[in-house]
């Protein structure tokens, strides 16, 4: 057996004793491994970034989800299975524009009142921007509307 696949075999066998060992290592000497941490950082930042960039590519289904998960739940305070239910009511399209999420380059984003925290329903980025541009404010909306159908040509 060449020495690299012993090295496997120890490792596999012993693998709580080397991971218990490494961390009361880490727990004694806390400050020399900061500093070794910071010495391999500086000295391999391409190395680094080559290694995150492979895994961002790899893991990107997992790390977009965990990321929707984390942002809706502290956000908005809904999880998955409310956002999925309320795009099922909504069809999958915008609660205003009625586009479906099909057509827009992005998911439905989550419309909610900023004050009160309550989640409206779902909406395409422009309608959201445009909810947004206008401050949530009925009177600029409705002013909107008015000069529109004055302007008609």
């Amino acid at each position: 057996m060449a020495y690299e696949e012993y090295k496997k075999e120890y490792y596999k066998k012993h693998k709580d004793i080397i991971k218990k060992r490494a961390s009361d290592y880490q727990k004694v000497n806390k400050k020399r491994a900061l500093e070794y941490q910071k010495e391999y950082q500086k000295n391999n930042k391409e190395k680094i970034k080559e290694y995150r960039k492979k895994y961002r590519r790899k893991c990107k289904d997992k790390i977009n989800m965990a990321v929707r998960k984390y942002h809706l739940v502290y956000k908005y305070g809904i999880t998955v299975d409310e956002y999925n239910k309320i795009f099922e009511k909504q069809k999958g399209c915008c609660a205003i524009c009625g586009k479906h999420q099909n057509e827009c380059k992005r998911i439905l984003g989550v419309d909610h009142n900023h004050i009160t925290g309550k989640v409206r329903g779902l909406l395409c980025t422009s309608c959201n921007q445009l909810l947004g541009f206008a401050q949530e404010d009925i009177k600029i909306l409705k002013n909107s509307v008015d000069y529109l159908i004055e302007n008609q040509q």
